[in-house]
C-alpha cells in the first residue's frame, strides 16, 4: 500500500477482507489513506474491527443471488433495501458490488429503491414505489402500484430453518397469489400502450412463477398429506402448468 501511494498517489487500492482477512492485523494501525476494504461481511461485528485500518468500504453483496433460499422470488422488499442502504450509507460505505438477478418484472421498485436511497439515504420508500410505477406502467400505474403494495406487505426474513418450499409458501401463500393475479389483470386491461403492456408482461412473467410454484407446492403437500386419486390428478395438473410456465420462459 505504501508502495502503491509512493508510485500512484492518485489511484486506490481495494483490498479484499473476506475469510482469512476478516480480522485485521495488529501489528499496524491503519492501511494508509489509499486503501479501501472490501468488505463480504457487512456485519457490524465484521466491520468494528476494521475502523481506521482503512480509509472506507465498499461491499461485495449477494443481496439478489437467485441461486440462493427464495430464487426467483423476493430477497428484499423497498422498506428493507431502504433500511440496508441507510445502514451502509452511515457505516462509511462509498460502493457497492452486488451479484446481479434477473428477477426485474417484481423487483423493479426495489432497484429504484437502491439507486435513489444511494444518492439520498432519507427518500421514501414507499413514495419511490409510486415514483417507479408511474414511471414505467403508466396508465397502468394505479394497479401496478396496489399490486407492488401487496406482494411487499411481508418482509423479507428468516423464517427459522424452515425448507425453501415453507418459505415460498410462507411468503406467496395461494391467497395472496390470486388476490395478486386480479390486480395484475386490471393493469394489464388498463395498459394502452406498447411501452407499458410490455412492463406489464415483464411483472407477469416473473409472477407466474411465483403463482404456479405456489399451487403446486400446495398440491404436492394436499396429496403428501392424503394420497387420494383425486390429489393425485390435481398434483400432476399443477405440475403441467408449471412446467409449461418453464417452457414457455425457455
Amino acid at each position: 500500500a505504501d508502495a502503491c501511494l509512493e508510485s500512484h498517489p492518485d489511484k486506490t487500492v481495494q483490498l479484499l477482507v473476506y475469510r482469512q482477512t476478516l480480522v485485521p492485523s495488529e501489528l499496524f494501525d491503519s492501511f494508509g489513506p489509499n486503501v479501501v476494504g472490501e468488505m463480504c461481511n457487512t456485519n457490524p461485528r465484521a466491520i468494528i474491527p476494521w475502523n481506521g485500518k482503512v480509509r472506507a468500504y465498499t461491499a461485495y453483496l449477494y443481496w439478489f443471488d437467485i441461486t440462493l433460499g427464495l430464487g426467483m422470488g423476493l430477497h428484499t422488499t423497498p422498506r428493507q433495501a431502504a433500511s440496508r442502504i441507510r445502514y451502509l450509507h452511515e457505516s462509511n460505505f462509498i460502493g457497492i458490488y452486488q451479484i446481479p438477478d434477473t428477477n426485474w418484472g417484481l423487483m423493479g421498485p426495489i432497484y429504484w429503491t437502491i439507486a435513489k436511497t444511494m444518492g439520498d439515504a432519507d427518500r421514501d420508500p414507499d413514495q419511490l414505489v409510486e415514483e417507479y410505477c408511474h414511471g414505467v406502467y403508466e396508465d397502468a400505474a394505479s394497479a401496478m402500484s396496489r399490486f407492488f403494495k401487496l406482494l411487499y406487505k411481508r418482509d423479507i426474513e428468516a423464517v427459522e430453518r424452515s425448507s425453501a418450499a415453507e418459505q415460498h409458501l410462507f411468503y406467496y401463500p395461494p391467497s395472496l397469489c390470486v388476490q395478486l393475479e386480479q390486480v395484475l389483470q386490471e393493469a394489464e386491461g388498463a395498459a394502452n400502450s406498447e411501452r407499458s403492456l410490455m412492463w406489464v408482461r415483464l411483472t407477469r412473467e416473473h409472477f407466474d412463477y411465483l403463482k404456479y410454484l405456489s399451487f403446486l407446492l400446495t398440491a404436492h403437500q394436499a396429496y403428501q398429506a392424503n394420497p387420494s386419486t383425486e390429489n393425485h390428478t390435481e398434483l400432476l395438473a399443477y405440475r403441467e402448468d408449471f412446467i409449461r410456465y418453464r417452457r414457455h420462459i425457455i
